[in-house]
């Protein structure tokens, strides 16, 4: 049981965390399309058993949020220093 619950916990810190990643995508243009579209394939390739599809898709979802964030916060330091 402690194990569930300590899983629980971290699934709910996740999800308020990725609220935070949602409003910052949607606030730079990005929308709701791309996510969708991503996490639809996403489980199609879980439902396939693709362990390597899956591995590959979350690693190019995280290059994309890295490049977008870095994008992000680059623009915020030329607005402060402006």
């Amino acid at each position: 049981a402690a194990k569930r619950d300590q899983l629980y916990s971290l699934i709910l810190r996740y999800l308020d965390l990725s609220k935070v990643y949602q409003r910052m995508a949607l606030s730079m243009g990005r929308g709701a399309a791309d996510p969708i579209i991503e996490h639809i394939g996403l489980l199609e390739i879980l439902e396939r058993r693709d362990a390597e599809g899956a591995c590959k898709m979350v690693r190019r979802h995280l290059e994309l949020t890295m490049a977008e964030l870095l994008s992000l916060f680059n623009e915020h330091q030329k607005k402060e220093q402006s």
